[in-house]
Order: structure tokens, then sequence, then C-alpha cells
């Protein structure tokens, strides 16, 4: 039953079925197994916005420099005036959590370790990019394509910035998240869903942004 409804969802609303898949494994469990994880993807966002903000590329999130220790202030400074519609809806509600907070923090990770990766040179651990590639192309439309846009934009600066040809890795990284991406934006409910918003679908490219 649980995995007919997961590929009935599928087939009639959108292509978000990792996410829900997720929620649903979570939720099963009561409401602390998500409350916990929620709280680790709050957390990641907020130490991956202080890396990028200060170039801090190490692994480690209690890192010594100064311009990080400042970025992070700020980002959990940011974070705390968020709008109160924005957290209800994004943050402290199970499913709108799995479908924006967490694709979001997919996504960042995918690009923080893709700079790393970039400004310390490509090695056999690259081919470890290949797992948050997936995981971000698999989640909403939106990471998805960001998560493509990501890989292709550090493959195009690799080869017309640094002069260099991209690892392998990053070839695989792209055609994994393609074909991720895939299974979102063509999945069989999201034609079905087109019927349920007719005045926002039949909106010109240009007119839906």
């Amino acid at each position: 039953y649980f995995f007919s409804e997961n590929l009935l969802h599928y087939k009639i609303t959108n292509g978000r079925a990792f996410v829900h898949l997720l929620d649903e494994l979570l939720l099963g469990f009561g409401l602390w197994p998500w409350r916990i994880f929620n709280i680790i993807v709050v957390a990641l966002i907020t130490v991956i916005i202080a890396k990028l903000a200060s170039h801090d590329y190490s692994p480690s999130i209690n890192s010594q420099k100064e311009e990080y220790r400042t970025s992070l202030i700020a980002a959990c400074a940011l974070i705390s005036v968020f709008d109160l519609t924005i957290l209800k809806q994004a943050f402290y509600f199970a499913t709108g959590s799995m479908n924006y907070l967490f694709p979001a923090a997919a996504t960042l990770l995918l690009y923080l370790l893709f700079r790393k990766d970039y400004e310390q040179g490509s090695s056999r651990k690259s081919f470890l990019l290949i797992i948050p590639s997936l995981i971000a192309s698999i989640t909403t439309e939106q990471a998805s394509a960001l998560a493509v846009l990501v890989v292709l934009c550090f493959i195009i600066t690799k080869i017309v910035i640094k002069r260099e040809r991209p690892h392998a890795s990053y070839w695989i990284c792209l055609i994994t998240s393609f074909a991720a991406a895939s299974t979102v934006f063509f999945a069989p409910g999201n034609s079905v869903r087109s019927g349920y918003y007719p005045d926002f679908f039949e909106l010109s490219l240009i007119d839906k942004f």
C-alpha cells in the first residue's frame, strides 16, 4: 500500500516522489524524527551560508577564521528575522519543509562541495560529488534545475577560467543530475497537475517568471 500510494502520487500529482517518500518515512515514526531531521537541515543551511560568505571551504563547522564566525552570526540573524508566514509554511510545516527547506539545503551543499573541489583541485574523492548531485536533482523542480546548472557552471568555469579539463566526475555528475531532474520534470503527474491551475499553465514562459 505504501509504495502503491507513492506511485499513484507520482502519476497524478507531481514528480517530487523522493521528498514525499522521505517525508512519509520520517513522519511514520512520529513527529520527533522529523523534528530532529529538520533542525539538522536548518543548521546545515546556516553553516553553508556562512562558509560560502566567508570563502571557507574546510569540512569543519568550527573554523577559526574570523570571517566565518562573523558570517555565521549574520546567517543566524538572517534566518531569525524571516517572515512568520515563511516559517510556518517552509520551516515548521513538515511537508513544506521537505518541499522547500530540504531541497534548498541539498542544493547549497552541492554548490559548496563543488566549490571546494574547484578551489582545492579534483581527485578520486571527486567521484563522491555524484551523491549530492543525485540527491539535489531528485527533490523538486527548482532544486533539480539549479543542481544541473551548478554542475554545468563548474564545468564551463573549469574550461574557460582555469583552462583545465574537467575531472571525469564532473561529467558523470552532469549526466546523473540531468537524468534525476528528468524524473521530476517529466513525471506523468505534472501534466495532470497542469489541469488544476489552467490560468497559470496557459501563460508563456516569460509571463510565468
